[in-house]
């Protein structure tokens, strides 16, 4: 995996200064998740689907959330028999306002999955179509002048005694960390000291996001970055072995996304950096770098991409190879050369239907 891993490392990540004097112990805070209680006459069947699901390796949070709202519309309609009738499924997937087409496909979505399992233990259950939609949404790329701007800005980051932001002394580390490997932010931040492997140069993720583990190998100048944040944490009187979280507050509490993407989007403010409508790049747009940026050396490379992308898909922690396209699909505009070759190495098997073969 070593074209993955250099794909997208610049050379300043190698000599990483951490501008920084001590973590304030101020708590940046921890959002706790509400625990959801249902009490409508599908209370029993939603725990049983919520449990089924986690228990394949799904962490259905947003299904939990969904359910429930689904759970009250079914008390407000005083629903007393276990049968997800049209009717019911109807008022469920109507538009609300304001809501988007997305959020909408996604509601239904999740409907239509409990109906199969209410079907499945022998319930009575409608089963709406999903709604057309067409995601037009377009990832930010970052390019290497945007990156090299983004890593200056880092290093000017300045933290004082008293600061209450101590999410900006990791931010320098973190943000290298997260376009050299590709890492989703809520992985990285869930990193513990032992998964941070300097001797095999790896990181060890548990409990990703499809409930699968996996081993994601680092460029040697990620080592040296990750080699200079634990002498840093040293320094700093914190725990740098054990079960300890590798990003923490001084005393050893976890910091949220939320505190992240306030500073990420100062940075790129600081850096000019903006989409096309005015507004700052998000965090994930690190990742779709990261694949992409992977992708475009393997081109270059004459690889073969139809070998290549179930490696990356496995690297990436994707479940299907759809995902991973994905990233490529929908940047084509900015990278036509690359989408040719992909066309290329899936011709083969699934050639046009317009050509005119009679052998």
């Amino acid at each position: 995996l070593q074209w993955i891993t250099c794909a997208s490392v610049c050379r300043c990540c190698v000599n990483v200064h951490l501008k920084f004097l001590l973590f304030h112990p101020l708590f940046m805070g921890i959002y706790m998740r509400a625990v959801l209680i249902n009490t409508g006459i599908y209370a029993p069947l939603i725990e049983q689907f919520l449990a089924h699901k986690r228990s394949l390796g799904h962490k259905m949070n947003s299904h939990e959330h969904q359910l429930h709202l689904l759970d009250k519309l079914t008390v407000e309609r005083q629903e007393s028999e276990i049968n997800l009738s049209q009717d019911l499924v109807t008022a469920w997937c109507a538009r609300h306002p304001g809501e988007t087409e997305n959020s909408r496909y996604v509601r239904v979505g999740v409907c239509r999955s409990f109906g199969f399992f209410l079907q499945h233990m022998g319930y009575d259950a409608y089963i709406p179509k999903r709604p057309k939609f067409r995601s037009s949404f377009v990832p930010y790329i970052f390019t290497q002048p945007e990156m090299k701007a983004i890593f200056h800005e880092c290093d000017r980051i300045q933290v004082h005694t008293m600061s209450r932001y101590t999410m900006r002394a990791v931010t320098p580390t973190l943000v290298r960390m997260l376009y050299s490997t590709g890492l989703r932010i809520g992985e990285a931040l869930k990193l513990r000291n032992s998964d941070v492997d300097l001797q095999n140069g790896v990181l060890k993720l548990y409990a990703t996001k499809n409930g699968r583990d996996r081993i994601t190998p680092m460029s040697q100048s990620m080592i040296e970055v990750c080699k200079d944040y634990f002498a840093f944490k040293e320094r700093c009187g914190l725990e740098n072995k054990g079960t300890e979280l590798f990003f923490s507050t001084v005393n050893g509490l976890p910091f949220t996304k939320e505190a992240f993407q306030s500073v990420f989007k100062e940075i790129l403010t600081r850096a000019g950096i903006y989409n096309d409508d005015g507004e700052c790049p998000r965090i994930h747009d690190l990742r779709h770098t990261f694949c992409v940026n992977s992708l475009l050396k393997l081109s270059s490379e004459g690889h073969n991409l139809y070998h290549s992308m179930p490696i990356l898909m496995n690297y990436m922690g994707h479940t299907t190879l759809k995902a991973t396209n994905r990233y490529v699909r929908l940047t084509q505009e900015m990278f036509p050369e690359l989408l040719q070759k992909i066309d290329s190495a899936y011709a083969s098997i699934f050639p046009s239907i317009f050509e005119d073969n009679h052998e």
